[in-house]
């Protein structure tokens, strides 16, 4: 590395491994010849001080995490030999204005450009992408994106948080996709990909095109927004892509899907699913006999204190209560025979009873087990320092202690099996 902190590679090197250059300090430019065809994973991920990356013609592949985390890198020369640049190569480079992606590229991998919330101009060299991958640019700064003619396939989330986004043009050669409203949908209209908040940053309603089935699409950033309209056509709908604000619905009378009861949104169709509540109430008694709750389900309910699940549920999803800032209490009733071991992620304040009639589970102490209390469910009280798992306990489910913080120490006691992921995101 010279005074400048500029590396230059001899045109003896062929691959940059993995991690190579990961975590080093004072390197601010590398010029990378074209002898060297890949870049491996992490090759120079958590790099602070990178400010410069240059690639020669003859670089072909750009590996997963090549240059996660970047912060200060400013500027990034890709060649025309370039085909493959793989998931989250250019994670989280914060500062990275812009982009060129060469005209060889046939695929946006997932995550690819996420969380660059500097970056405010992408230009595509070619015509040849065809796939556009989960979060590939999630929370980028553009404002306007070019959909050439080969692109079939856009997920749902990779222009999520793309809040400046309002220009969308599409080739007059590409059949696939739609750009009206501030809404970018499959031609077909079945399904939403985009929504533009900086269109409906004015408005207080929001209504689904009629056509879509699926609406999936994220639109939870749209806090102006106060009312949604729903067409006959859709079926299904993610409530964690919804704004809390929401406090009408409103359904058209010949959907054949969905219906709403006391302001929650339900399935018509069996297994009968809670979907969204957008209740503004602070105490929630389900009376409808839905079956199943939704992941998300209770993201509209933002003034919930306490909820009381109807006594037919019988399954419990992920997150089911995330979004219900004030929310104290809750209760299970006794024909739940699935619940995931995440629907109470993190919400420590959260007091939850379990019918004592139920036969599948139990809940002592803040922890939920099954009902002979040999296996741990989840853990639903923030545990600091050590825990001791009693003497009974055989199975420590999947998950059980995950996002446990400030968790130290486990005294596994008895335990004989332990599941995936038991201690996911506990730090300590």
């Amino acid at each position: 590395v010279d005074e400048n902190g500029t590396l230059t590679l001899p045109d003896s090197v062929t691959q940059i491994g993995k991690g190579a250059f990961a975590n080093v300090k004072g390197l601010k430019t590398i010029i990378i010849p074209g002898t060297v065809k890949m870049i491996g994973e992490s090759a120079f991920a958590n790099n602070t001080t990178l400010e410069k990356v240059i690639m020669q013609e003859g670089v072909e592949t750009i590996g997963i995490s090549a240059f996660q985390s970047c912060n200060n890198l400013v500027e990034v020369v890709l060649p025309e030999s370039i085909k493959n640049i793989e998931t989250q190569a250019f994670y989280g480079c914060a500062k990275l204005p812009s982009i060129e992606i060469p005209s060889k590229i046939e695929e946006i991998k997932s995550y690819v450009f996420a969380g660059n919330n500097n970056l405010s101009e992408i230009k595509l060299r070619g015509n040849e992408i065809k796939r556009i991958e989960k979060e590939a640019f999630f929370g980028c700064r553009i404002s306007e994106f070019t959909i050439t003619k080969n692109v079939e396939y856009i997920e749902s989330t990779a222009f999520g948080r793309c809040n400046d986004l309002i220009n969308v043009n599409i080739d007059s050669g590409n059949k696939n996709y739609i750009y009206a409203k501030g809404i970018l949908m499959q031609s077909t209209k079945e399904s939403v990909i985009f929504v533009s908040n900086k269109y409906y940053e004015n408005s207080t309603t929001f209504e689904i095109p009629e056509g879509v089935v699926d609406f999936s699409c994220t639109i939870n950033g749209l806090t102006n927004i106060t009312k949604l309209i729903i067409p006959s056509s859709t079926a299904t709908l993610n409530a964690r892509n919804l704004p809390e604000t929401i406090n009408v619905v409103e359904i058209a009378e010949s959907n054949e899907n969905l219906k709403i009861v006391e302001n929650c949104i339900y399935t018509k169709k069996a297994p009968e699913t809670l979907l969204f509540c957008y209740s503004k109430e602070k105490e929630i008694s389900l009376k409808e006999p839905a079956k199943v709750i939704a992941e998300y389900a209770f993201g509209g309910a933002s003034n919930a204190t306490k909820i009381v699940l109807n006594s037919e549920t019988t399954t419990i999803k992920n997150q089911v209560f995330t979004g219900c800032y004030y929310l104290k209490d809750a209760e299970i009733g006794k024909k739940v025979n699935e619940i995931d071991p995440q629907f109470l992620l993190a919400m420590y304040d959260v007091n939850v009873e379990m019918d004592k009639e139920n036969p599948n589970y139990v809940i002592e102490d803040k922890i939920l087990y099954n009902k002979n209390k040999d296996t741990i469910i989840t853990v639903l009280k923030q545990i600091d320092g050590k825990f001791d798992v009693s003497d009974e306990v055989k199975k420590i489910g999947k998950l059980a202690f995950s996002y446990q913080s400030k968790l130290t120490e486990i005294n596994l006691n008895k335990v004989k099996e332990i599941s995936d992921g038991i201690l996911t995101a506990a730090q300590d």
